[in-house]
């Protein structure tokens, strides 16, 4: 019997699936949070002993609350880690090899869109100046580039959340489109993000207790929607490289 509900139902998704080993470490974590404040051997003994027993009384609350965000915190992580990791070996490939990329070309259209649903586009061009291009030597191209980059960082710094908005802003300047994502995922984050908001902004004034496997669950739908996403991420910087 696995201490790990969300464990054992990811793991025996993987060879179907496939994981990376960042997100096997991902589940590892999300396991070892559950293990400690929500175990799947305590909850099942407690169903087993009384089958009427209400699941939302099985731990304490607290306990719960304490998966909820820490959970949520850990995937924030990893989410903005690994726009930070995409969009920098594009970078880097640009760079030094001149090897143009969708991600590039992604990021360096969405910064100059104008686009109010993006937080790194900039509403009003402006001219470069002669300082910005004697930097590079002149070379418009890398120029530009670079100014889209240093936008989109500050954009992953400053994140907070893993709503839909904050996905659009982590991932669409890198090229990924609704149809990359796994179907009503956004919607999912949206609703894990708000039960997030909940616990961190409410605290005890928080009404409805939180049933264990709801919560795990949920937990679940966002890492498989976490994985289609990676894997999309993958396949564009797989064609940096070259890679078929």
């Amino acid at each position: 019997m696995s201490e790990s509900h969300v464990q054992q139902v990811l793991i025996d998704r993987e060879a179907a699936s496939g994981y990376s080993g960042e997100f096997v470490k991902l589940i590892d974590r999300v396991a070892e949070l559950e293990s400690k404040f929500c175990s799947h051997n305590t909850y099942e003994e407690a169903v087993a002993a009384d089958k009427t027993v209400d699941v939302t009384e099985v731990f304490c609350q607290d306990n719960l609350k304490a998966f909820r965000l820490l959970v949520h915190a850990e995937i924030e992580y990893y989410l903005e880690e690994m726009a930070k990791n995409v969009c920098g070996e594009a970078l880097k490939e640009w760079v030094y090899d001149r090897k143009s990329s969708n991600i590039i070309i992604s990021l360096v259209a969405s910064h100059y869109s104008g686009s109010k649903e993006l937080e790194s586009a900039v509403a009003d061009y402006k001219p470069l100046s002669k300082t910005q291009l004697q930097k590079n030597n002149g070379d418009v191209v890398v120029t530009v580039t670079e100014l889209a980059h240093q936008y989109y960082r500050r954009t992953v710094d400053d994140n907070n959340g893993i709503k839909e908005r904050n996905i659009k802003n982590l991932f669409y300047p890198l090229g990924i489109v609704e149809e990359d994502l796994e179907l009503g995922w956004l919607a999912v984050v949206d609703e894990f993000g708000s039960m997030r908001g909940l616990v961190a902004h409410k605290g005890n004034k928080v009404q409805s207790p939180i049933n264990p496997m709801d919560e795990k669950l949920q937990v679940i739908n966002v890492l498989d929607g976490v994985h289609v996403l990676e894997d999309a991420l993958n396949k564009k910087v797989s064609r940096i490289s070259g890679v078929r």
